[in-house]
């Protein structure tokens, strides 16, 4: 990886001032997966058009009309994930396992409500519809340091001005110094043209669940329709330890540092999804669905801590916490359009389905609204420049399941 790499990944992930929103997390709030139950995962989540299922409440709320008899849905789910990351041919695996409650629902079956309508359906419950966890870590020798980072933060403004969050605790702990006292900063970095030993850990934990109320009618054994309300809940948190060493000396005062941020966040927001499915013969049934965009209303709580290891007589170990963040903002995701074919086939005494589906959604439209709780200049400027962002970074995508 060059250097030039490794730094737009570290600012990448490494969380700014009151700006901890980057395009991670428009693309992780909207990239879901919805395999909420051990039936709709053994169709490889290509349920929406077959129906009789409750995962179809978040897919293709007309799935709910096939029901013919009340039910109760509990499902669990173990998620095993290794991550590989790779510094200067440096590779590291790790994993992740977590076991959690993919889905809990129930669907009240009405039948014969009356000469048209076979069916008349409620169904109410809750569908995973992402899992965050994830371990993983690089480390290497390379070029360059965060201290870097952190006197750009710094420069040009006095010591009582620095930021609490970075530059102001790398100064507290003594990696920046003002000698000349004209608000431009040094550290023991300044003329070292050597490699530094890095390496950063980052663990994240959390879900993104859809709470459901869904309707559906089955019309005279042909046309299913639904409709769903959604209330996506999120919970996502990530603990980053990245450290810096000088196990061979080589940079006069300095031995350590570690860097640790820690972010939180939660939120719940509301959506909409209608569908259909068409049975055009005894065999082949057709579905298609609509979501409406899901406004997330957010809240990040988000700290950070710098620790110094300085090489000296006294073996000075320094440490500074910043203040606990607590941002409030909204981020729309895109609408999804979603489109599937099953054939259901028997031969012999084998009976069995065929079923496919697409779905197409634009990650350029997910939107920032970082104003909405407050009429700061800078996060206006800030949310223009991330929107923005989106537009030249992500694209459309259609997602393809069988």
């Amino acid at each position: 990886m060059s250097q030039k790499v490794f730094w737009w990944i570290l600012l990448m992930s490494t969380a700014t001032i009151s700006f901890g929103q980057t395009v991670d997390d428009a693309v992780r709030y909207s990239l879901l997966n919805y395999g909420s139950s051990a039936r709709s995962i053994g169709a490889g989540n290509a349920f929406m058009s077959l129906g009789a299922e409750l995962g179809t409440a978040s897919t293709n709320p007309a799935g709910i009309a096939e029901f013919r008899r009340s039910e109760f849905a509990f499902s669990l789910d173990f998620l095993n994930r290794d991550t590989e990351s790779i510094l200067e041919g440096n590779g590291t695996t790790m994993n992740k396992s977590t076991g959690s409650i993919n889905q809990i629902a129930a669907v009240f079956v009405k039948r014969n409500p009356s000469p048209t309508w076979e069916t008349l359906n409620l169904a109410i419950g809750m569908n995973t519809t992402n899992l965050f966890h994830q371990n993983f870590q690089f480390s290497g020798n390379t070029q360059g340091t965060i201290v870097d980072r952190f006197t750009e933060r710094a420069d040009g403004f006095s010591p009582d001005q620095l930021d609490n969050f970075e530059g102001g605790l790398a100064y507290d702990v003594q990696l920046l110094y003002d000698f000349e006292d004209d608000d431009f900063y040094e550290s023991d970095f300044v003329g070292y043209t050597g490699t530094v030993m890095k390496m950063q850990s980052v663990e994240r934990s959390g879900s993104q669940r859809e709470i459901f109320i869904s309707m559906g009618g089955n019309m005279r054994n042909k046309l299913s329709v639904g409709a769903t309300l959604g209330i996506p809940v999120v919970k996502f948190d990530e603990a980053k330890i990245y450290t810096e060493t000088d196990p061979n000396d080589d940079i006069p005062f300095f031995n350590s540092l570690e860097f640790v941020e820690s972010l939180e966040t939660t939120g719940v927001g509301i959506n909409a999804k209608v569908g259909i499915i068409y049975k055009a013969n005894r065999n082949l049934r057709l579905g298609a669905s609509v979501h409406s965009p899901s406004i997330l209303f957010l809240r990040d709580v988000f700290f950070t801590d710098v620790r110094h290891d300085l090489t000296t007589e006294t073996q000075m170990n320094l440490e500074s916490n910043s203040p606990e963040s607590n941002f409030k903002y909204q981020l729309t995701t895109p609408m999804r359009i979603m489109g599937g074919a099953s054939y259901l086939y028997r031969a012999g005494k084998l009976r069995g389905f065929v079923s496919a589906e697409a779905e197409y959604v634009s990650f350029t439209q997910n939107k920032f609204n970082l104003t909405s709780n407050s009429d700061a200049a800078g996060d206006l400027e800030f949310q223009n420049e991330l929107n923005a962002d989106i537009d030249d970074i992500l694209t459309s995508a259609l997602n393809l399941r069988f």
